[in-house]
């Protein structure tokens, strides 16, 4: 098993998931670099969608109990039974979660 593999397998049974994703050039082209996180692990994947699809795609099957983001669109169909809506306003640069 690679190590990205294991860090998937780790994401796959986590009960918290913090997720993010921003633009990224890569090649001269647009795409989107998505993070997963929680306190044990974190995984980052380059996609050229910014859709809710690459959550899908990442996790599979696995719906963590809790799940951390922004109000993004895409981030709105997490999978969890629970979200914790995390801000960054731009004047302080630190994120207020509700």
């Amino acid at each position: 098993m690679t190590f990205v593999n294991q860090i998937l397998q780790r994401l796959r049974q986590a009960k918290l998931i913090g997720s993010d994703e921003t633009s990224a050039r890569v090649n001269g082209q647009n795409q989107w670099e998505w993070v997963f996180q929680n306190q044990d692990i974190c995984l980052h994947v380059i996609r050229p969608s910014r859709g809710a699809g690459v959550i899908s795609s990442v996790l599979g099957e696995h719906r963590p109990q809790v799940w951390v983001s922004d109000l993004f669109s895409a981030q709105k169909n997490h999978p969890a039974a629970q979200w914790q809506v995390c801000e960054c306003p731009s004047t302080a640069g630190l994120p207020i979660c509700h």
